[in-house]
């Protein structure tokens, strides 16, 4: 016998379930679940209302870079007592916040560093206490440390947002940077460190000479790897390079005349004898033939010595094998080798060189 259905029920196409006509207030349920929806989306609303216009702060995402470097100018100034003023530019390009930075100038017993400072824009950085990297310190300070690993360290702090950029003025001088011969002076400068982390978009580099001084004697010359453009008439030598990939160091070196620094420069290296054996050096070019043929031969000694290294080990292997009497001692604790090397923010190493990095 067919189902009666009652005033308000349709027949479900399914047995033993019942749908009702929204008729009357059969419907109150449905009424009262869409109600509490649309108060949900409401309350939703209003609560985010207070930050509408505010931007969170976004963070890299794991392995993207906190930052890229978009130009480093550097100014060398040479001093007629042979000192060298440094003035360093770096600018960053944030992907995220960043608190700090830090710059390791490479040293040799020669060469020190003296006069640091740090400035952004019109605002001078404070001193502080250590140059210690990757803490929170209060912005507008720095601080200067020397000499682990052949280097002084700068560091200095601030707080920085993603999306924004600064440029930091990093001053030192340099004394030792110069050495005078008796008939020709040179300068070494390293302008860009190893231990960059990130690829560095534009260098630019000026060298500026003494010129209130008769130069006498010398030339005025530029190495070839980085070659340096020359000009006599201002005394000057200046380099532009584009995507220095990281890993890259860039040293330049200048010979100019000896008549432009003191005759006892005390900020100079003062060598004595002739530069011409140096000037010689600074000259030679790894893509000139006779050094290319030089150093094929020099390889292909050393492979046909460590071929023949080899194949000797290995008889006297063999020979060991047979001669079960005989066997092999080693004297002392510790056999193999060992390495140390420590990270500061992403860019320095314990193996020295300059560089810099950024947390």
């Amino acid at each position: 016998m067919a189902p009666t259905n009652r005033p308000g029920q349709m027949t479900s196409p399914h047995p033993g379930r019942v749908a009702y006509a929204r008729k009357g207030t059969t419907d109150a349920p449905d009424r009262r679940g869409r109600t509490m929806g649309k108060l949900i989306a409401l309350i939703s609303v209003l609560s985010v209302l207070p930050f509408a216009g505010t931007t969170p702060e976004r963070m890299p995402a794991a392995g993207d870079p906190l930052y890229s470097l978009t130009e480093t100018a550097v100014l060398a100034e040479v001093a007629t007592d042979g000192r060298v003023a440094v003035t360093e530019k770096h600018t960053f390009a944030w992907h995220g916040p960043a608190h700090g930075a830090y710059l390791d100038i490479p040293l040799d017993s020669r060469v020190h560093v003296e006069n640091v400072s740090v400035s952004e824009g019109d605002t001078a950085y404070r001193l502080g206490p250590d140059a210690a990297v990757g803490v929170n310190r209060p912005a507008g300070t720095y601080g200067t440390a020397c000499c682990d690993d052949d280097r002084q360290r700068v560091a200095w702090y601030f707080s920085a947002a993603p999306g924004s950029t600064n440029t930091f003025t990093i001053r030192y001088t340099l004394r030792g940077a110069v050495t005078a011969h008796d008939d020709q002076a040179f300068l070494s400068l390293p302008v860009w460190g190893e231990n960059w982390p990130e690829q560095l978009d534009l260098l630019r580099v000026e060298i500026r000479l003494p010129r209130d001084r008769d130069p006498g004697a010398g030339v005025l010359e530029s190495a070839e790897d980085p070659a340096l453009t020359v000009n006599a008439a201002t005394r000057t030598a200046t380099l532009t390079e584009r995507r220095i990939a990281p890993g890259q160091a860039r040293t330049v070196e200048l010979a100019f005349p000896r008549g432009l620094i003191d005759a006892d420069p005390a900020g100079a290296d003062v060598a004595g004898g002739s530069g011409s054996a140096r000037l010689d050096r600074m000259r030679t070019s790894y893509d000139d033939p006779v050094v290319l043929a030089t150093i094929g031969v020099i390889a292909g000694s050393m492979l046909l010595l460590i071929v023949c290294g080899l194949i000797s080990h290995l008889l006297s292997r063999r020979r060991a094998a047979r001669s079960p009497g005989r066997g092999a001692h080693s004297y002392g604790g510790y056999s193999g080798s060992g390495s140390s090397s420590g990270y500061y923010g992403g860019g320095g190493s314990s193996t020295g060189g300059g560089g810099g990095g950024a947390w």
